[in-house]
């Protein structure tokens, strides 16, 4: 088994990603990739939400508000603003950021689910999340508030924010506004963006809002927060475990070369003995010859 911390690149596909590859980006900072299969799939999901919006089509969170509002279909004209009114409303989080390596696990783990094809985001979203992941771009997520159940949404909606150019960030361990951390990450990710929304960073919000409802849903949906923290936990555990059996290992050791120790000593002993008793019977045989 390959151990995360030789593993210096991962491509995420949403079907292969493992344990160890998870630990690698999360906690030894592996290059991030996207198999050219995810892509596809996400393009085809997506292309399929778009044609759903133009046919006007009732399809939940698509066409419709979410929740009790499922049977209140949405304009086009307010589903940009609904998909930024559910990010911000369930940024209710509190108390001390997630480490760093809980964030990145949560943020690959994120990215790789959306590489599955099946939730109608565009490419372009999962691209920022590899961007920030490669680039040491860290939201700033407040431990309290997630419940665990439905779905991390309260931690995943600050990811959000900072997609968003709002929260805050860590670059480079310096705890900054999202939008300037952003700003620093780097010109490709700009470039790519505007590329891809034909936006300017100015507009950096209409990245998640014009991407309808589905997109900001996909960003805060799943247990991605839980399963980071279970995944870090479940590796440092193996890992503790095996450095336990290795001091095991070490303690049967030093108890065998001890014993083996004693046995040397006492065969030297003996032969020691045996040696002299040799010595003592040959001088008695060579005195008693001369005599």
């Amino acid at each position: 088994m390959v151990q995360p911390k030789e593993i210096k690149q991962v491509v995420l596909d949403g079907h292969s990603l493992t344990l160890e590859a998870l630990v690698a980006i999360a906690r030894f900072d592996a290059r991030v990739e996207l198999a050219g299969e995810a892509r596809e799939a996400m393009a085809r999901s997506r292309a399929l939400a778009e044609k759903i919006a133009g046919e006007k089509r009732v399809a939940y969170g698509i066409t419709t508000g979410f929740g009790d509002f499922a049977t209140v279909a949405v304009s086009d004209e307010l589903s940009s603003q609904l998909s930024t009114n559910l990010i911000l409303s369930h940024c209710t989080g509190t108390g001390e950021p997630y480490s760093r390596e809980q964030v990145r696990g949560m943020m690959a783990l994120r990215a790789n689910a959306l590489c599955v094809g099946l939730s109608g985001v565009r490419p372009v979203l999962v691209e920022m999340l590899v961007d920030m992941l490669n680039r040491d771009v860290t939201p700033v997520i407040p431990q309290k508030g997630s419940l665990g159940a439905s779905g991390d949404l309260a931690p995943l909606s600050h990811m959000g924010l900072v997609l968003l150019g709002r929260g805050e960030a860590f670059y480079g361990g310096e705890r900054l506004p999202g939008r300037e951390a952003m700003e620093r990450m780097a010109d490709r990710f700009l470039e790519r963006l505007q590329a891809a929304t034909g936006t300017r960073f100015q507009e950096l919000g209409e990245a998640l809002k014009n991407a309808s409802y589905v997109q900001a849903a996909s960003v805060k949906n799943e247990k991605s927060v839980m399963d980071a923290a279970a995944a870090l936990t479940e590796s440092s555990r193996h890992l503790q475990e095996t450095m336990d059996r290795m001091m095991r290992r070490q303690e049967e050791l030093t108890g065998e070369i001890s014993e083996q120790g004693k046995l040397l000593a006492q065969a030297c002993e003996e032969i020691s003995s045996e040696v002299s008793s040799q010595l003592y019977t040959f001088e008695q045989m060579r005195t008693t010859y001369e005599d």
